[in-house]
């Protein structure tokens, strides 16, 4: 920021104590005068201001402006001051000065022989810096510069000079010097104006020096010497860029002086000051500011122009502009002034109107402006920025005027309850219309063939053009307003947009003009284009040739009610009751290219009437008329939002850059204050949390609080928008929320090792459990079996040996002795190896073929040789090594002698039995040729036999429980077999056994 400020070389000379001090700075009386042109600010103690007596200003690099009072110092945001005191680190209360350095501290030089410095929301001083502790001031501290090479040098109040290098080293000049004032060149070298030499310095002239530090001393070389003049002389000086200004005025009471502007570009420019001068800054290469005990001047050095003075008759201490081109004006008495918009206008009213009026309406006619307060007051707006008073119109006073128009050469003026036509040119004796009090009216217009329409609260009605006190109604509904076209009238009502011809037909756009759903304000007719306000914030374009509406919009415009329209090319300009809105008209869009309201200068945020003069915008508000300067481009806006203050569990913390580390269920808080000065406050806030919710959200709040956010890793981002769009830095901080313990990596490997733990431990135990368990159903169920078995072979072993002694009691029957003999000798034998069989669990093929041979002789020598067996054993079968359980085949051979071969009546029967391996199995194959299943079975029924063998069937049973408890089951076939002829040709019975060999 371009901006140099200096104390005068006599007012820092000879100010040796604090009386002189603040007397030569309250010397002048101050009121703000009634011809001022601009809008301006005022900031003080009421508004938080730290003091109304103000010594200088500085704004910093994140853009806050800091003001020095003799009450403390204050930092200021453009809504909201923060004043820091002794109580928070100031060596004392009043402050002289401030400088702002490169690293962004800001230098703080109080009316005490100490200094001290703000950086980072902390005062330092001699008391917490190690740096400030090296400084020994016999006096307090003038003024303060920076280098281009990061050198800080001091003036001290008794002209000496020392100086803080860019490592930190504190550099003091050991000769005698009266320095006056110091400053940079172009090149950001350091020029000092002073006397070097003796003590004696009342009697030399001072010159211009360049000054730097070399082997940690001073260097310093005169650059001018036709520029000197006696320093005990009551002066005023500069050193700028490129200029150097100074005063010599000839006594110390002197008001004034000769001001000598010394430049290489400009060549030496002398000037007379009638005012007290209190300091001067330069503010660009040609333009500096003097500011004086009668307002602040504005000189041109490369022209030599004088511009207008501001603040008149305010004793201006200082002054400057910030980095969005807005003058503050600084005072002794009355704190700050802001100087809104150098585009904005305020008119003045004469002194005979003690208050702001409210004007309601405003026309141009030959080439003058002319306005209309609601009470009745005409003025014409001189080109002196002031408000002329042409007539003060007498009215009723329960009525108001509401608007003014031109009609040929009269004014027409409208009141609620009359109209009056006035010549421009005299303003005496007009005509004047009544009508009845019981009207309300809102609106007319005036059409040359058919006289004046009014709108009124019963409806719109025709005054006629020769007889004005006549009313006949046009339509019968409320209206609001009116706007005339060639075939008829378009009305505003409380419901919507109504057209009535000229044969009062009345069509009503309610419906198709939905936009519209309330209470129009304002009608507007441009081209083919009418333009409708309303109440709710709605603008609507709708071309009444092409009968279609073309834009439309809600909520575009600031405020919450459109008072007044203005169609000026491809821009609209909008009143509502909370300022002006100028929207730009572009491919079918409406779009808001700026808003202005008190902020900006305006005279007061609601407009009742907008007209266009030239290069003019001229509003009329409810506090006066303004003006907006189009030629003039305005920076409009700087917004910086700054790093917010964290504050987590009542601790407060200052970073960037860094991660915020919350515990779990741990609440966060996040204040802040956008650096938006033209804004004042008026901005909005955009914020969201990655990782949680990507929505932007918006607030206008300056505090957000974040409570109980789930663990994990977010980023909350945070930048605001000034009341001109503008955007601000976005700042980004990053949360990690800690885990709840239970959620923690640690603990889940614990706990997960731990149920690994115990879910092995619990299997391990549970399968102990069920082997044990198994292991006794096993065993159980091998008991069982095994008594199951023992109980079948018992069933069985009666059973074979019943049909035994049935045979034997056979051959005693017939008598033959030698057959039963023969048969005993049989059956002991099988019975021996019966016996012995039984009690095993296995026995050898080879075993059970011997048993199987046995069993048959015997039922051969019973039936009389009736069939004839044979019983094979493969080649691959091992019958001494192979096992199966014993008696397990005897009762299928016993089923087919029985009920298949003894009942054979054609030929010899058949017995085979057959042993061979298949698919790892032990194949069993029994097949005879007797009668079959089905003939058996027909037999047993027709002879009335209730014998049936057993053997089977608890064959059947034996082999479900050898299959219990074994992978490979035992399998059992039977199949009935048939001849060609299909007839029944015997049975084969096919049993699988796992191979069990002997071991």
């Amino acid at each position: 920021m371009p901006i140099i400020d200096h104390i005068s070389v006599h007012f820092i000379h000879f100010l040796k104590n604090k009386f002189n001090y603040i007397f030569f700075l309250s010397f002048f009386i101050i009121k703000l005068g009634a011809s001022q042109d601009y809008a301006y600010k005022n900031y003080s103690t009421k508004d938080g201001l730290a003091g109304n007596h103000v010594y200088h200003a500085v704004q910093d690099k994140e853009g806050y402006l800091w003001f020095a009072t003799e009450t403390g110092v204050s930092q200021f945001d453009g809504q909201h001051f923060v004043n820091f005191t002794c109580e928070q680190g100031l060596p004392s209360n009043e402050i002289l000065k401030l400088f702002v350095d490169s690293k962004g501290r800001v230098w703080m030089m109080p009316f005490v022989n100490q200094i001290c410095y703000y950086f980072k929301g902390k005062i330092y001083n001699s008391n917490n810096d190690s740096l400030i502790k090296k400084i020994k001031i016999k006096a307090f501290i003038l003024d303060i510069k920076e280098d281009r090479l990061g050198n800080l040098f001091f003036i001290e109040q008794l002209n000496g000079l020392f100086a803080i290098d860019n490592k930190g080293d504190v550099i003091k000049y050991n000769n005698e010097i009266c320095c006056a004032a110091i400053g940079l060149n172009k090149n950001g070298d350091l020029n000092l104006f002073a006397v070097l030499g003796n003590n004696d310095s009342s009697s030399r002239n001072a010159k211009i020096y360049s000054i730097d530090i070399y082997n940690h001393s001073f260097r310093i070389n005169k650059i001018n010497s036709n520029v000197q003049f006696k320093i005990d002389k009551v002066s005023q000086c500069l050193i700028g860029k490129n200029i150097f200004v100074y005063s010599n005025r000839k006594k110390n009471t002197a008001p004034s002086g000769d001001l000598c502007f010394n430049s290489s570009e400009f060549g030496i420019k002398v000037v007379k000051i009638e005012q007290g001068i209190n300091s001067i800054n330069q503010i660009n290469d040609s333009i500096c500011f003097i500011n004086t005990s009668n307002g602040l001047i504005e000189y041109d050095v490369k022209s030599n122009i004088f511009k207008e003075k501001i603040i008149l008759d305010e004793n201006v201490v200082f002054s400057f502009v910030d980095n969005e081109y807005t003058n503050w004006i600084i005072t002794s008495s009355n704190g700050v002034y802001k100087k809104a918009a150098t585009n904005v206008t305020n008119y003045q009213f004469p002194l005979t109107i003690r208050e702001n009026e409210n004007i309601v309406s405003l026309v141009f006619k030959d080439d003058k402006k002319y306005c209309i307060s609601a009470k009745g007051a005409l003025f014409e707006i001189a080109k002196s920025n002031q408000l002329k008073l042409i007539k003060k119109i007498t009215i009723d006073t329960t009525q108001y005027i509401k608007k003014m128009i031109v009609n040929d050469e009269h004014l027409c003026i409208f009141h609620e309850h009359d109209l009056s036509f006035w010549d421009i040119s005299k303003m005496k004796n007009p005509v004047r219309f009544k009508y009845y009090p019981s009207f309300s009216l809102k609106d007319f217009v005036f059409d040359k063939k058919r006289g004046c329409f009014f709108s009124s609260h019963l409806g719109v009605f025709n005054s006629g053009l020769t007889q004005y006190n006549s009313k006949m109604f046009f339509y019968k509904e409320r209206s609001t307003c009116l706007a005339l076209i060639d075939s008829g009238i378009f009305i505003g009502t409380l419901s919507g947009l109504k057209f009535v011809n000229w044969e009062k037909q009345v069509f009503d756009y309610s419906q198709s003009l939905k936009f519209i759903t309330g209470t129009i304000n304002c009608l507007k007719i441009e081209k083919s284009i009418l333009w409708i306000g309303t109440n709710q914030n709605e603008l609507i374009g709708y071309d009444y040739v092409k009968k279609e509406v073309i834009f439309s919009k809600k909520k575009l415009t600031q405020g919450n009610s459109i008072r007044c329209i203005y169609v000026d090319s491809n821009f609209i300009w909008v009143g509502t009751n909370s300022g002006l809105s100028k929207l730009i008209i572009d491919s079918y869009q409406i779009k808001t290219s700026r808003t202005y309201t008190l902020k900006d200068g305006l005279a007061s945020d609601a407009i009742n009437d907008i007209i266009r003069v030239g290069n003019e915008i001229i509003v009329a508000t409810d506090r006066g008329c303004s003006s907006i300067n189009l030629n003039e481009n305005v920076v409009v806006s700087n917004c910086y939002l700054p790093f917010p203050k964290i504050k987590i569990a009542n601790n407060i913390y200052f970073v960037s850059n860094e991660n915020i580390q919350l515990k779990h269920n741990q609440s966060i808080s996040f204040e802040y204050n956008a650096i938006a000065l033209k804004s004042e406050g008026d901005v909005i806030y955009h914020h969201r949390i990655l990782n949680l919710d990507s929505t932007w959200k918006s607030t206008q709040a300056n505090l957000i609080d974040l409570e109980y956010l789930p663990s994990g890793d977010y980023i909350f981002e945070l930048f605001c928008t000034d009341r001109f769009g503008i955007n601000s830095n976005l700042i980004k901080i990053p949360i990690i929320v800690d885990k709840i313990w239970y959620k923690r990596t640690s603990f889940l490997f614990f706990a997960f090792f731990a149920l690994v733990v115990i879910l092995y431990l619990y299997l391990k135990s549970s399968r102990k459990k069920k082997e044990r368990e198994l292991e006794n159903k096993l065993q159980n169920a091998q008991k069982i079996m095994q008594l199951e078995q023992e109980a079948l072979k018992a069933q069985m072993n009666p059973h074979f040996i019943f049909n035994c002694l049935n045979a034997i009691q056979h051959y005693v029957i017939e008598k033959d002795v030698l057959s039963a003999n023969k048969f005993i000798s049989s059956f002991a034998g099988l019975i021996r190896q019966a016996l012995d069989n039984s009690g095993k669990k296995s026995i050898s093929i080879e075993e059970e073929t011997r048993f199987l041979k046995s069993y048959i002789e015997i039922e051969a020598n019973r039936f009389e040789d009736k069939f004839n067996y044979q019983i094979i054993v493969e080649e691959d079968i091992d019958s001494s090594l192979l096992q199966i359980p014993p008696m397990l085949i005897q009762p299928f051979v016993e089923n087919a002698i029985n009920h298949g071969l003894l009942h054979k009546k054609n030929g010899i029967g058949k017995l085979e039995i057959v042993f061979s391996s298949s698919e790892q199995m032990l194949k069993i194959t029994i097949t005879d040729n007797g009668i079959g299943r089905g003939a058996s079975k027909s037999l047993s029924n027709d002879v009335g036999l209730i014998h049936v063998s057993k053997g089977i069937s608890l064959t059947e049973m034996r082999i479900g429980r050898l299959n219990f408890s074994e992978t490979n089951k035992i399998k059992l076939s039977i199949y009935d077999q048939y001849d060609a002829g299909g007839n029944a040709d015997g049975t084969q019975v096919e049993i699988l056994i796992p191979l069990i060999f002997n071991n």
